[in-house]
């Protein structure tokens, strides 16, 4: 994967969050997703600062 693609169990872990409040995350937000065997990758936006 290319830089920035993080896994949903990786959101869930840094924002301390089930797995699928992530994926409620990822999918609100409109990220792009990508499924490779077992594991979803997400491309989480950027925030400005």
């Amino acid at each position: 994967m290319k830089q920035g693609w993080v896994t949903l169990a990786d959101i869930a872990r840094m924002q301390s969050l089930i797995c699928d409040a992530a994926c409620r995350l990822a999918e609100r937000g409109h990220w792009p997703m990508a499924f490779k065997q077992y594991e979803t990758f997400v491309l989480p936006q950027r925030r400005n600062t």
